[in-house]
């Protein structure tokens, strides 16, 4: 599973098969700009699948806006509180 939530606190959550990638979390994005619209900023973590070339590439096309929290510091993501 893998989930979203906005300053505002609206919700997004995303089942996924056994394992994610890089490749998903592609797909987890443009998800986020289908629901919450195509100009966003995104906050991730530094896991593996979010720091991906594809990725980053990907995003910046779609024009979305990815932001990293420091790495050990899940205080910071506000998802860890839901």
């Amino acid at each position: 599973m893998l989930g979203a939530v906005t300053d505002d606190g609206d919700r997004l959550v995303c089942l996924t098969p056994n394992r994610f990638t890089a490749e998903l979390s592609k797909y987890f994005l443009r998800a986020l700009q289908y629901e919450f619209g195509e100009k966003l900023a995104v906050i991730l973590d530094n896991a593996p699948y979010f720091i991906a070339k594809d990725l980053k590439k990907q995003a910046e096309a779609d024009g979305l806006l990815l932001i990293y929290l420091p790495p050990h510091s899940p205080e910071l993501n506000p998802l860890e509180q839901c």
